[in-house]
């Protein structure tokens, strides 16, 4: 169980960090909305930190300059990447977002890389940003390893307070932003995001070769990575009809409708078939009842065959001599010969 607080300043890789900003108003710009309070006072707030963070970084680039450690480089750019970030984050004029940071870079461009004593170099991309991030990261984990055992929870909860901005604004929510660490004759894969936060689930880093190892962008998907996309649900989509401009009937593909529809089909089958065959039936009782066809069937039932036979050799007239339709027509004799 961890017990002992883990005391953030006294980390080995915060060692400069109360040099460089004791004097400045860090604080006051990393606040949320520092820069959409009092738009006039930017510049001026700007100037201030510039100011005293130059101050800083002069004394303890002392430190750095007989070996060339590129720490105080490391750590500079870094402060410098959270101010960019910072102005960034604001809900100011895109424009007059633009003239802050360009303030800041102009103001360090030439203090960063003036003299021979000590080279700091600093790209202005967010893909060298996340670069200088990665490598600060390597040597910051790397020096804080001993002191950080049995509290890694807590460490772990320092660096998503430390990378959470970064990780932001260079949208690397994304789960395909992928490195390249290369060094001796190793090709380390990582993903910006989980390296950042949890560096001790990569086991190849290795203080002693940090500074051979070589960081290049890739954008290629792992091969679980294209698993995973190839296992993506199936979903079924049902054919929406276009709309017609002055139609005001709508039509509902939604799953109950088209079940319901189906089902609406199922019983329209046999209703239709029973309404023909009652009217079928309704014809024939209605030929039966009120035509001459109906006497006649009726007289051919009641009479025996062999009697029907004698007495009836032409069948019409029985039509014809039936009481029923006698007065409405005119019988003639045969004439013969």
């Amino acid at each position: 169980m961890q017990t002992e607080r883990l005391n953030i300043d006294q980390l080995p890789s915060n060692k400069y960090k109360d040099e460089l900003l004791k004097r400045t108003n860090f604080t006051k710009l990393e606040k949320e909305g520092a820069f959409d309070e009092n738009p006039s006072e930017n510049y001026q707030m700007l100037i201030d930190f510039n100011r005293n963070l130059i101050v800083g970084y002069h004394n303890f680039k002392r430190t750095c300059s007989p070996s060339s450690d590129p720490k105080c480089c490391r750590d500079v750019n870094y402060l410098l990447d959270l101010v960019t970030i910072f102005i960034k984050k604001s809900k100011i004029d895109e424009g007059e977002k633009n003239d802050l940071i360009n303030y800041v870079e102009d103001y360090w461009k030439d203090k960063l890389i003036k003299g021979n004593d000590y080279n700091c170099p600093r790209k202005l991309d967010e893909d060298s940003m996340r670069k200088r991030c990665i490598l600060k990261h390597l040597y910051d984990y790397c020096n804080d390893k001993n002191v950080t055992e049995k509290k890694e929870l807590q460490y772990n909860e320092y660096l998503n307070r430390k990378w959470d901005s970064v990780i932001n604004y260079t949208n690397s929510n994304d789960k395909c932003l992928h490195y390249n660490i290369k060094y001796n004759n190793n090709n380390e894969r990582i993903n910006f995001k989980d390296f950042l936060l949890n560096p001790r689930d990569f086991s190849f880093i290795n203080f002693q070769a940090l500074e051979k190892y070589d960081i290049t962008f890739s954008d290629e998907k792992t091969f679980n990575e294209l698993e995973n996309a190839s296992e993506v649900p199936y979903t079924i989509v049902h054919p929406v009809p276009p709309h017609r401009e002055g139609d005001a009937r709508e039509v509902d593909w939604s799953e109950e409708a088209v079940g319901a529809q189906a089902e609406t089909s199922f019983w329209e089958t046999p209703l239709s078939a029973g309404f023909s065959v009652a009217g079928t039936v309704f014809f024939f009782f209605f030929l039966y009842k009120f035509s001459p066809v109906g006497p006649w069937i009726n007289t051919l039932l009641r009479k025996p065959p062999e009697v029907g036979k004698s007495m009836y050799k032409d069948e019409s007239l029985l039509f014809l001599n039936h009481p029923q339709y006698k007065d409405h027509y005119i019988s003639y004799n045969s004439i013969s010969q």
